[in-house]
């Protein structure tokens, strides 16, 4: 509002309030990586496990990929910062059908 004009009419703040904002709807799992529970980091997906290590353990659901948890692939979510891991199963994959 300027200062000194003379305030708007009453129904454009009615119209104003009643135009919708069109926003498609997203699920919140496509086309978002997980945050870390740790320290909340975005976190990457990754096949790469350190070199002490060729496995990896999902921090959610407890699953191991030594044991053939999803096959025994590496394939996960990943925070390198804070050691933690989510596999695919508990956070789909971008651009896995079924999400």
């Amino acid at each position: 509002m300027i200062a000194g004009a003379p305030p708007a009419p009453p129904y454009e703040a009615a119209v104003r309030a009643a135009t919708p904002v069109l926003v498609p709807p997203v699920p919140a799992a496509v086309g978002r990586a997980p945050l870390c529970a740790k320290r909340g980091c975005v976190m990457q997906p990754s096949d790469v496990t350190s070199a002490s290590r060729s496995h990896y353990f999902c921090d959610r659901c407890s699953g191991r990929s030594a044991a053939q948890h999803l096959g025994g692939s590496t394939r996960r979510w990943t925070c390198v910062r804070c050691d933690y891991d989510i596999c695919f199963k508990c956070h789909p994959e971008p651009g896995a059908t079924g999400a």
